[in-house]
C-alpha cells in the first residue's frame, strides 16, 4: 500500500507539473505532438517513478532522497517538453518556469490547509493536493496563461531566462527548509509555507510584467519604423504633390483649349475635366506637413472612391513635430479609409475636423461604421480582429501615446452609426 502511495504521489506531482507547463503553450505546439511518444514517455516516466517509490519504501533512505526523485520527476518532464514541442525554446522554457511556480504555489497552500484539516487516508492526501493544484490553474490560464499562449512572437531573451532560472532555482529549495527547521513547529511551518507562496506568486507576477514589456518594446520598436517610413513617404509625396500642382495647372489650360477648338468630343472633355477638378484640390490647412498628409490621403480616397470632408486649422497643430503629425493623422486615416474600402459605396464617407476653445484644442475623425458597438480593451483602445496582433492594432494606441505626449487624451467610440475617434490637446501647450 506504500508503494502505491508513493509512487501515485510522484506520477501525479509530474502530471500536474506537465500540465502547468502546457498551460502557457499555443495551440500550435498543442497540435504538433505525437500521441505515440507521449505514451511511451508515460509509460517510462510511470516505471520511473515506481522505481524510485520502490526505494524509498524498501530501502532505509534519508529523507532528502524524496526531493531528489521530484527533482529528477521535475527534469523529465522538462527535457520531454523541450524536445517534444515545437514551441520556441526559449519561450517553452519560460512556460516550465511560470508553470513550476504555478504548481510549487498552489502545492504549498493545500499543505498549509491541510496542517490544519489533515486527512486519514494516505490515498486522499496526494488526491486532494493535485486536485487543489489542478483547480488553481483554472483562474490561473484566463488571467494570465492564454495571453501568452496565444502570442506566437514572444520570445524571451537569453538573459530573462538565465535570470529567471537563477531566481527559480533559488526559490524552489526553500521546501528542504520545511522539515529541517519546522518539524516540531506549526506556527513557523505555517510562515514559511506563507513566505514560499508570497514569493512563488510574485515571480510569477514578475514573469508577467517581462512579458507585458516585451509587448510593449516590440509595439515601441515597430511603431518607431513605420513613423520613420511614414516620414520618408511624406519627403517623398511632398516633391510628388509640387509636380503635380504645375502639370495639373498645365494640363487644365490645355484641356480648356482643346475644348475651345473643338479639338476632342464634348463627353471626353468633361470626363478629363471631372478627373482633373478630382485631384487639383490640393489641401491647404496652414501646416505643410499637415497639408501634405492630408493630400496624399485625400488621393486615397478618390482612388477608393471615399468621400472625405476636412476641415482642420492646421496651424493650431504646429505644435506637433513632423513625426508625431505624420503618427497621428496617418494613423487615424489609414484605419479609417482601410475600413472604408470593405463598405458598400453608399456609405463610404470620411470627415476630419478641428475645433478650438478657449482650454482645449479637438481634433474628430468620424467615418460610417456598420455595427451597433466596438469591442475595447481594458484601456479603452479598439481590439483588432487581425491575427497578427503586432502588425496590427496599435494605431489607435499610438495615437492615444501622442495625445499623452502633449498633455491630452484620445476617445474611441460608436455612435449613430459611425466611428469616432476625438484627439484632445489641451491649448496652453
Amino acid at each position: 500500500m506504500e508503494l502505491f502511495t508513493t509512487s501515485l504521489t510522484f506520477i501525479l506531482y509530474g502530471l500536474t507539473m506537465f500540465t502547468s507547463a502546457m498551460l502557457f503553450c499555443s495551440r500550435r505546439a498543442w497540435k504538433e505532438w505525437f500521441i505515440f511518444k507521449v505514451a511511451i514517455f508515460w509509460v517510462l516516466y510511470i516505471a520511473a517513478m515506481v522505481a524510485f517509490a520502490a526505494i524509498e519504501v524498501f530501502t532505509d533512505s534519508p529523507p532528502w532522497v524524496s526531493y531528489i526523485d521530484y527533482s529528477l520527476a521535475s527534469y523529465s518532464v522538462t527535457v520531454f517538453l523541450l524536445f517534444m514541442f515545437k514551441e520556441k525554446k526559449r519561450k517553452l522554457f519560460y512556460n516550465i518556469i511560470a508553470g513550476a511556480l504555478v504548481r510549487y504555489s498552489a502545492s504549498k497552500i493545500i499543505m498549509c490547509i491541510l496542517q490544519f484539516a489533515p486527512l486519514n487516508s494516505a490515498i486522499g492526501t496526494p488526491l486532494l493536493e493535485n486536485a487543489f493544484v489542478m483547480l488553481s490553474y483554472i483562474p490561473l490560464y484566463f488571467l494570465f496563461a492564454r495571453h501568452i499562449a496565444n502570442d506566437a512572437d514572444f520570445a524571451p531573451s537569453v538573459r530573462e531566462m538565465l535570470f529567471l532560472a537563477t531566481i527559480t532555482m533559488c526559490i524552489l529549495p526553500m521546501a528542504f527548509l520545511e522539515p529541517v527547521l519546522f518539524a516540531n513547529s506549526r506556527v513557523g511551518y505555517v510562515y514559511l509555507i506563507v513566505i514560499e507562496v508570497v514569493v512563488g506568486y510574485g515571480m510569477l507576477g514578475f514573469q508577467y510584467l517581462m512579458y507585458y514589456n516585451a509587448k510593449q518594446m516590440a509595439h515601441v520598436v515597430v511603431e518607431n519604423e513605420l513613423s520613420k517610413r511614414r516620414v520618408e513617404q511624406y519627403e517623398g509625396f511632398r516633391g510628388v504633390v509640387e509636380v503635380m500642382n504645375h502639370k495639373i495647372h498645365d494640363l487644365k489650360h490645355q484641356v480648356r483649349d482643346l475644348a475651345a477648338e473643338h479639338a476632342v468630343n464634348t463627353e471626353v472633355i468633361d470626363g478629363i475635366t471631372e478627373t482633373v477638378t478630382d485631384y487639383e484640390t490640393f489641401i491647404h490647412t496652414g501646416n505643410e506637413p499637415l497639408d501634405t498628409i492630408l493630400t496624399e490621403k485625400k488621393f486615397v480616397c478618390v482612388s477608393r472612391k471615399i468621400g472625405m470632408k476636412c476641415i482642420v486649422d492646421g496651424a493650431a497643430f504646429s505644435f506637433l513635430s513632423v513625426e508625431d503629425t505624420n503618427a497621428l493623422f496617418g494613423n487615424l486615416l489609414d484605419n479609417a479609409t482601410e475600413y472604408l474600402s470593405s463598405v458598400d459605396e453608399n456609405f463610404r464617407l470620411l470627415s476630419i475636423f478641428s475645433s478650438r476653445t478657449e482650454h482645449f484644442l479637438k481634433l474628430a475623425v468620424e467615418n460610417y461604421f456598420d455595427g451597433d458597438r466596438i469591442e475595447l480593451d481594458k484601456k479603452g483602445f479598439p481590439i483588432t480582429n487581425k491575427h497578427d496582433t503586432l502588425m496590427h492594432g496599435f494605431g489607435t494606441r499610438s495615437v492615444a501615446r501622442i495625445a499623452e505626449k502633449h498633455g491630452g487624451h484620445a476617445t474611441f467610440r460608436v455612435e449613430d452609426g459611425l466611428f469616432k475617434a476625438h484627439v484632445i490637446f489641451p491649448t496652453d501647450i
